[in-house]
């Protein structure tokens, strides 16, 4: 991510990116998807570098689950999954995981997940 930070990336793997639909990326990438994209992009960044120790006390301070604003300016929901590991759903209420966590980078953290997570768009 750009900027000086510090922010927390929830980065899909790539892996996760084949399991979208046929033609989506194809149709993101073009010029006049861009506002979407960035959506989309801004949808998986929290300010801050949160690293899973903390977002795990995150959740258990919040009885379970964490909300997470992201720069898009819409919530995504943290918890921990059935094998205690950090589970994501987005708005359309779909999950995603994480499945590495604590990537340092210069300006924040990255947890790698096995999907994409979706805002409302438009």
């Amino acid at each position: 991510m750009a900027g000086p930070g510090p922010f927390t990336v929830f980065a899909p793997s790539d892996e996760a990116f084949t399991r979208l639909p046929a033609g989506a990326l194809d149709t993101l990438l073009k010029p006049e998807s861009a506002p979407t994209l960035a959506t989309i992009i801004k949808y998986h960044v929290v300010a801050g570098a949160v690293t899973s120790d903390q977002l795990k006390a995150q959740i258990t301070a919040g009885g379970g689950k964490a909300t997470l604003t992201t720069l898009a300016g819409q919530p995504l929901i943290a918890s921990l999954g059935p094998n205690g590991n950090i589970e994501l759903t987005d708005t359309a209420g779909i999950k995603s995981y994480v499945d590495t966590a604590d990537i340092k980078e210069t300006n924040g953290v990255v947890h790698l997940t096995n999907g994409m997570s979706v805002p409302k768009l438009g």
